[in-house]
């Protein structure tokens, strides 16, 4: 999988297409479709350096899904009212 943006670079048709089309998964799922996702939380602020699997897993303000962008099968998660995508 290989990162393509979020929301914000996006069009609106193109997120409402891929919330539509969205299955929420386990921290677990999305690890292993998109194995960089840690770093990325990290970098982006949103984990915190020690933060275990668990901690990601059962985070209120982080929610990880499965969907289809722009025609294509994704991986996304959601923190701050942002989809961050991976097709």
């Amino acid at each position: 999988m290989e990162y393509v943006g979020n929301c914000v670079s996006s069009t609106a048709e193109d997120i409402n297409a891929l919330t539509d089309s969205a299955k929420r998964i386990t921290w677990k799922t999305f690890r292993k479709h998109v194995p960089t996702a840690r770093d990325f939380l990290k970098e982006i602020g949103a984990v915190l350096d020690g933060a275990t699997n668990k901690d990601i897993e059962t985070t209120d303000w982080i929610s990880f899904y499965k969907g289809v962008y722009r025609g294509r099968p994704s991986y996304f998660f959601e923190w701050s009212a942002i989809e961050w995508i991976w097709v």
